[in-house]
């Protein structure tokens, strides 16, 4: 699925971050913020399914939502 937005505003650059051993984060950044875009696992297994309600939430900072990201993913694997 394309964005071409981040919380109501066009994207205007994407960010990599890694969230742990082998899980990779991609951030959207708009004016408002950092958006969900995916993540990935370089194993290629699949991760859980983010659902809209976080894909459309903007963070401050990448830190901020790379760490929000980290503790859903926790809570969606257990």
């Amino acid at each position: 699925m394309a964005t071409n937005d981040c919380a109501g505003a066009p994207v205007d650059g994407v960010v990599a971050i890694p969230l742990g051993a082998g899980i990779s984060l991609t951030l959207i950044r708009s004016e408002r913020g950092y958006c969900f875009s995916s993540w990935s696992r370089h194993d290629g297994r699949e991760l859980p399914v983010v659902g809209d309600d976080h894909r459309e939430q903007a963070f401050p900072t990448p830190e901020e939502a790379a760490e929000f990201f980290r503790q859903l993913l926790q809570t969606l694997m257990s």
